[in-house]
């Protein structure tokens, strides 16, 4: 180990705190009031709690997250987050009723030591930060979200610079990109082009979506708990795809960047649900999870292009298991007359995790209880899963299931959280994808990126649109071997496995 560069690391860590210390308290002393003071705590507050909560700053997906959260979502959030609330609410009122410094020359030295640190770095880097290459591929982001060329670079300065001293500022990123995201116009109604059935395709097709499932965490995939043993018994009459990648890394954005064409930005107009119905499928849509508000981009926007929506939980999500699912799909398959496509959003293992399975389920016990409760309900999502290929089986249909993300690693930073980091692990995003019966002529080993879902669909189904095929656009997508994910911004990231 260099010891002397771990004493320079020391001494710059220290120095950060410091100038940091004196920039936040000078920012405080500055708002005398303290009804104001009550409001920047709040706002400060909101940053450390996102970042002790997920490890990340807030952004779009947070945000969005929180408006499309049901009452048993939010209660379930409280339970798993207790202890960092009550650290946020306790700085919140610290910070509030603080006595502020008498003296003046404290406050100058506070305002010259803070104020200096937030800008003089930035003007002395100024040259560098605007001649890289990351700030040309900053600018032109900010040219197609239909910002100007001087707020694009403002923006970047801020949030690429000057907020590393000032986190707060990420915070009111966050808040800004979710102001604009609002305002944003979408086309619900189908676009796709020259829409082809194979006329002797399956009829009945059902696709089942997962619920913070990951990968690694099921024993079919290596782990080392016996998660899976039904699917285990399944692998000769099943495709299961040992390298997939979730598109997101929350619902509310993985699911429309999976369910829809990926181009510069998410095309609700082009999703599966109007793909099938341009082929002459009634649709349904069948969800464990609660109807959510009609944001742009969000889930439940999709879910109502189809035909009929069922949503079992209203506004209390989750408060049926997921095997209640499975008496709809049996109805609507009863009273079917034509080609039907139903698409079955599982609870899954969506937080609080030990109210996702009945207590026969709680089959696995160690020191680590949240481990075991994650664990126990991928052990009964595993039954489910049985249940629903039976019924599926026994109706001559196909099935295709996959989980719209994962969650972080056991043992990491963000352990069973939702990976919202700029850049998540990549075993946050590994998750399962399996198709009953086989698929034929794929390769279940390559990496797949749900971002291009799409192109798996219209395999799967045999349904298929010259927006699919055109320039070799599903060929070259299946088999680039890299992983396409957007974060928790919307922004794409492309990474090797």
């Amino acid at each position: 180990m260099n010891l002397s560069k771990l004493d320079d690391s020391i001494i710059k860590g220290v120095i950060h705190i410091l100038l940091q210390s004196s920039l936040l308290i000078g920012l405080i002393i500055l708002v005398q009031k303290y009804m104001f003071r009550f409001f920047i705590a709040i706002f400060l507050a909101v940053g450390l709690f996102t970042q002790l909560s997920y490890d990340s700053t807030l952004s779009v997906s947070i945000v969005m997250s929180l408006f499309n959260t049901s009452l048993g979502e939010s209660v379930s959030f409280v339970k798993f987050n207790f202890i960092t609330l009550l650290l946020t609410i306790l700085f919140i009122v610290s910070l509030a009723i603080s006595p502020i410094p008498k003296r003046k020359p404290i406050y100058i030295l506070l305002k010259i030591l803070g104020g200096g640190y937030l800008l003089l770095p930035t003007v002395l880097s100024a040259n560098t930060l605007y001649s890289s290459k990351y700030h040309d591929d900053y600018i032109k982001t900010g040219l197609a979200r239909g910002y100007s060329t001087s707020y694009s670079s403002f923006e970047y300065i801020v949030s690429e610079d000057i907020s590393w001293r000032l986190p707060a500022l990420k915070t009111v990123k966050g808040i800004t990109d979710s102001i604009a995201f609002f305002s944003q116009q979408v086309e619900l109604v189908s676009t796709w082009k020259n829409v082809t059935s194979n006329k002797s395709n399956d009829d009945l097709l059902v696709l089942g979506i997962g619920e913070s499932l990951r990968a690694d965490n099921l024993g079919v995939y290596g782990y080392s708990r016996n998660t899976t043993p039904y699917l285990s018994k399944r692998l000769n009459s099943i495709s299961l795809f040992e390298n997939s990648y979730s598109a997101g890394t929350n619902t509310w954005s993985a699911i429309p960047a999976t369910l829809t064409k990926a181009t510069v930005s998410l095309d609700l107009s082009k999703s599966i649900i109007n793909l099938a119905k341009d082929a002459g499928y009634t649709t349904y849509w069948v969800s464990n999870h609660a109807k959510a508000s009609h944001w742009d981009f969000s889930v439940s926007a999709i879910a109502e292009q189809a035909d009929h929506t069922f949503f079992f939980s209203n506004d209390e999500a989750g408060e049926v298991y997921d095997i209640k699912l499975l008496d709809k799909l049996k109805n609507i398959i009863a009273n079917r007359n034509n080609k039907t496509l139903v698409v079955l959003h599982f609870y899954g293992s969506h937080m609080s995790f030990e109210d996702r399975y009945p207590d026969q389920y709680s089959q696995f016990q160690s020191d680590n209880l949240l481990l075991d409760q994650y664990d126990n309900s991928i052990l009964y999502t595993d039954y489910v899963q049985e249940e629903t290929i039976k019924l599926v089986s026994s109706n001559k249909g196909k099935y295709l299931f996959f989980a719209d993300h994962g969650l972080g690693s056991p043992d990491g930073d963000v352990p069973l959280k939702h990976d919202v980091r700029k850049q998540p692990e990549l075993s946050s995003l590994k998750v399962p994808l399996f198709t009953f019966p086989k698929m034929k002529n794929i390769d279940n080993k390559q990496a797949v990126s749900l971002y291009y879902f799409e192109c798996i669909f219209s395999q799967w189904s045999e349904i298929s649109s010259t927006d699919l095929t055109e320039n070799d656009y599903c060929n070259d997508a299946i088999k680039s071997n890299k992983v396409h994910f957007i974060d928790s911004n919307l922004k794409k990231h492309i990474s090797s496995t």
